[in-house]
């Protein structure tokens, strides 16, 4: 280490050590010392001095040597410090008083922040209060709704919560629907397209289904309505879906709907017995001349012949309405019974259109074959057969049991079956076939057709009151549904078959009553099919 000597001290060092306390003293007894040494060394010039005088000599030097040191050393740095302590008390009081005054103001300020926040603070309060009772209402709302509420995460079917509604509706807890998803909802074979509508969904395009099928846990369907649409939560968009069941509503109404078509039906059956009683009245009479008539001419052409035949043997052939005698002679009989066979179906096709409209006051207890049935229709229906095929075939089964119930409204059955194998045939290359048989107690009708069949989104709602796929051809709607009733109300069932574009096969079953038990095994195990062609 290198140290460096005679390095004079910086002015405020040598102020600083001077004027502090222990420089002053050691000033002071330097001071002392000196001008004692100097007075003692005076003294000692002046020996003939008087001790009195030689204090007073000393203590007049040492006030002398004193005075001014004090007045540099002691007096003066006083004085410079009482200056420096008042300019520093006046700056302090200055100090102080603005102190104060940003103490205040800091103060006044503060407390302005203080009530601030504490409005902030209250108005915080009551927006959580709000929001939590607005969270308790929509908690509330969401769980006692009585729609089903459903939250799937958007673009995904992952649901996010349900309410009580949608587990006690689909019978699965919320677990299980976190778990499983739309699985819970409907079938397997519908999941997909479901996912496609939920992660589909945009905000300007909410969707609204009015009916569909889901099923339940235990497998049972049920019809409901659904509405879907995206809502924001939490700052999260998600899917809110709200599923309402109307199985019950839908009941309802197709049983309302099903009473407006009896009442349409009945009335239209009401106005049809009028009518046909009326046409029937204008019919027979002229009819019943024509049979008459055909009759009388019948017994009279035994007459004819004979003197025909005696002016054939003498004068040979002759010309009789246009036609040789020899060719009129063996086809007048056959003509004559024509007409009366003709004047005889006509009465046939006249007393069952009565009976048809006629009102079947019968109770539904009442023995009925049900062959009598389907051959007064297909009688009625002849016609219209002809004109719309040319392959009908009329299978009915040999000693076919009896079944309880109203032969007119079993006729109406077949009638309304046939006509609608007849108006799904494409052309008359196409066939209708009508069977009857037994079997497991139950005696059936098959009406097959070689038609277009039933579409399968048809085919859901082929038997509800006014729903029609030929409204273009007239079709009400009433015919399948006035049908089910009535094989409903005769305790049978009806159901169907179709195949797009190959044809559909409808299958009425009713109950069998046998006589014995003898007679029931004997029906069930010989049953004959008689096959008649309508020409």
């Amino acid at each position: 280490m290198v140290y460096k000597e005679d390095q004079p001290a910086d002015e405020g060092t040598r102020e600083r050590v001077s004027r502090s306390p222990l420089g002053v003293v050691l000033i002071i007894t330097v001071s002392v010392f000196v001008a004692e040494t100097f007075t003692m060394g005076l003294l000692k010039l002046l020996p003939d001095m008087d001790p009195p005088v030689s204090f007073i000599v000393d203590a007049m030097l040492l006030v002398l040597f004193l005075v001014p040191i004090l007045r540099n050393f002691l007096f003066k740095p006083f004085q410079e410090l009482v200056q420096r302590r008042e300019v520093a008390e006046g700056a302090l009081r200055e100090y102080q008083r603005n102190l104060k005054k940003t103490i205040e103001e800091r103060t006044e300020r503060l407390t302005e922040v203080v009530s601030e926040l504490k409005r902030e603070i209250a108005a915080r309060r009551e927006t959580e209060t709000a929001l939590q009772k607005s969270e308790e209402r929509f908690r509330q709302l969401f769980e006692q709704t009585e729609d089903a509420i459903i939250l799937f995460k958007r673009g995904t079917c992952d649901v996010i919560d349900t309410n009580p509604v949608a587990e006690n509706m689909y019978g699965y807890s919320r677990q299980e629907f976190f778990q499983r998803g739309p699985s819970c909802m409907v079938s397997r074979d519908e999941v997909a397209r479901f996912c496609d509508l939920i992660s589909g969904i945009a905000h300007e395009k909410p969707f609204q289904i009015d009916r569909m099928v889901h099923v339940r846990k235990d497998g049972n369907e049920i019809i409901v309505s659904m509405r879907g649409k995206i809502v924001t939560i939490q700052n999260v968009d998600l899917v809110y879906c709200t599923v309402r069941d109307i199985t019950e509503r839908t009941r309802l109404e197709e049983e309302a709907q099903l009473i407006q078509a009896k009442l349409i039906h009945t009335n239209k059956m009401t106005s049809l017995g009028v009518l046909v009683t009326s046409i029937a009245h204008e019919i027979n009479n002229p009819n019943n001349f024509i049979k008459s008539n055909a009759q009388l001419i019948s017994r009279a052409w035994g007459d004819i012949r004979k003197i025909l035949d005696d002016y054939y043997r003498e004068n040979g052939d002759f010309s009789m309405g246009g036609l040789p005698y020899s060719e009129m002679r063996d086809s007048s009989g056959d003509l004559l019974t024509g007409i009366a066979d003709g004047s005889r179906r006509i009465s046939e096709i006249i007393e069952n259109l009565k009976d048809f409209a006629r009102q079947d006051s019968s109770m539904m207890n009442v023995m009925t074959d049900l062959n009598r049935a389907v051959s007064l229709a297909v009688s009625i229906l002849g016609s219209q057969i002809r004109r719309c095929t040319d392959h009908f075939s009329l299978n009915l089964a040999d000693d076919l049991p009896q079944v309880r119930g109203s032969l007119q409204q079993l006729e109406q059955v077949v009638i309304n079956l046939v006509i609608n194998a007849l108006q799904a045939l494409p052309a008359r290359s196409k066939g209708v076939s009508v069977s009857t048989s037994v079997k497991n107690g139950f005696v059936s009708l098959h009406v097959s057709d070689q038609g277009v069949g039933i579409p399968p989104e048809a085919g859901e709602r082929i038997m509800e009151p006014f729903f029609t796929t030929k409204l273009g051809q007239g079709g009400t709607g009433l015919g399948l549904s006035i049908s089910h009733s009535i094989i409903r109300d005769h305790g049978g069932t009806m159901s169907f078959e179709s195949r797009p574009g190959e044809g559909t096969t409808f299958t009425v079953l009713l109950p069998a009553v046998f006589s014995t038990a003898t007679e029931s095994e004997s029906m069930r195990s010989t049953v004959t099919e008689v096959t008649t062609h309508v020409s």
